[in-house]
């Protein structure tokens, strides 16, 4: 009897992991939500830096070609 209750107890400790482990990934993002969350920040950046190397840079490098 001593042996079912520390098999018992080991399992149910192995169920409230499993449990956490659950829990936690259902928190976790997905990776197609990763991916837009860098492609938020990462678009917009590239778009601004464009419009600074187009608008400032774009310029002097005409003229110091010619």
């Amino acid at each position: 009897m001593e042996k079912l209750n520390e098999i018992d107890g080991r399992l149910r400790t192995v169920e409230n992991a499993v449990t956490r482990i659950e829990t936690k990934l259902d928190h976790m993002p997905t990776t197609l939500q990763m991916w837009a969350a860098v492609a938020a920040v990462v678009v917009p950046v590239a778009g601004a830096l464009w419009w600074v190397v187009q608008t400032y840079l774009g310029p002097i490098l005409e003229k110091a070609a010619s």
